[in-house]
């Protein structure tokens, strides 16, 4: 049995395209693809990331420095345009039977794909967010995405509602979509707060109007609600106010840890979401949490593992005075929510390596 197991372990490992793995945000969703690249381990892919964000990755192949600004990014794009070609040659005359995964977006991606079409190598690109978001439209990034997307040899969607809006706008897109669920991000948090009647609630994440903090800040007018914490870099305007603590700065690993295990309930007020790196880390800490109910949240996580909640500041505050007011209805989530996460942490291991398996197989 045990030969056999191995026997299978290094047919998966040997068959199949050589990744070429390049994640080129400076920021956005590094954490993201830095966890991917970890779970892709077993199939040692080369690893080419931005230099901001290469501390992020347990191993880097190579790193490159990318832009800052609207006239770096003229200059850069411009000169890597002809760099592009010697980087993908590198690691071509290292294997013939390449190809390349992009687990995030990047302007850059689209000059990798061109020329890697050139050079006959497939092309593989996640999509996190078909639209960008409310509040932050930007139809460059959207023709550039689309743009990708018409190159690619497969797409991978991060859940069925994104793939669906893809699909209804290009039915073409349909016979090379796939879709693999974010990944657990490790918390390293330990949440172990029981009910309280005065309960402290957090919002973590990136401080943008579409993430519905505002929602949060309005039902800190109830006045059995006096605990709220928004941490999280962004909106400047916001400021610290009676009953809400603002912690307008980009967190450290262990500050976001800290944060989990002081509170006991996760806020995810979305307005629009396509998906969520911040509730699967609530996922992997276990700690209770309130959500939007949106169809991509709602396909990262059972009905029964969390308060669900519609976008507006009186059904949150509903929400959020349920669960203080009922210790039974606190404690059931969190119970639900420990075994929802060990069914996701296995399924998602299975389709991830069923997903690689058929990309090298292109």
């Amino acid at each position: 049995m045990i030969v056999s197991t191995f026997a299978k372990t290094e047919c998966l490992i040997t068959q199949g395209r050589k990744i070429l793995f390049i994640s080129l945000s400076r920021k956005g969703s590094t954490d993201y693809a830095a966890e991917i690249a970890r779970q892709m381990s077993y199939v040692d892919p080369w690893i080419v990331c931005s230099t901001e964000s290469s501390a992020s990755f347990d191993v880097v192949d190579k790193s490159i420095e990318t832009y800052s600004g609207i006239f770096s990014f003229l200059i850069q794009s411009f000169l890597f345009f002809f760099r592009c070609p010697a980087l993908i040659d590198s690691y071509k005359s290292k294997s013939d039977h390449l190809i390349i995964y992009f687990p995030v977006f990047h302007p850059w991606n689209l000059i990798i794909s061109i020329w890697a079409g050139i050079k006959d190598i497939p092309v593989v690109t996640t999509i996190h967010d078909y639209h960008t978001h409310v509040g932050e439209k930007n139809r460059i990034i959207e023709l550039l995405q689309k743009r990708q997307m018409d190159i690619s040899d497969k797409i991978i969607f991060l859940t069925e509602s994104e793939k669906n809006k893809a699909l209804s706008y290009h039915p073409k897109y349909q016979k090379k979509s796939l879709v693999l669920l974010h990944p657990l991000l490790d918390s390293h948090a330990n949440h172990t707060l029981g009910h309280s009647p005065d309960l402290k609630f957090l919002f973590l994440g990136r401080l943008k109007a579409y993430k519905g903090y505002q929602l949060l800040i309005n039902a800190a007018n109830h006045g059995s609600i006096q605990h709220i914490t928004i941490a999280g870099s962004g909106d400047t305007s916001i400021s610290s106010i009676d009953k809400v603590s603002v912690i307008n700065t980009h967190l450290s690993n262990s500050e976001i840890t800290h944060l989990i295990e002081t509170h006991h309930v996760l806020v995810l007020p979305y307005i629009d979401a396509s998906q969520s790196g911040v509730l699967t880390l609530g996922i992997d800490a276990c700690i209770p949490m309130i959500i939007s109910q949106l169809p991509g949240l709602q396909e990262q996580i059972s009905e029964s593992a969390c308060a669900w909640t519609e976008p507006s500041t009186n059904a949150l505050r509903d929400a959020m005075l349920r669960l203080q007011d009922d210790a039974e209805y606190y404690q059931s989530i969190k119970i639900n929510l420990t075994n929802y996460k060990e069914e996701f942490q296995s399924k998602w291991e299975f389709d991830f390596r069923e997903t690689i398996r058929i990309i090298r197989a292109i």
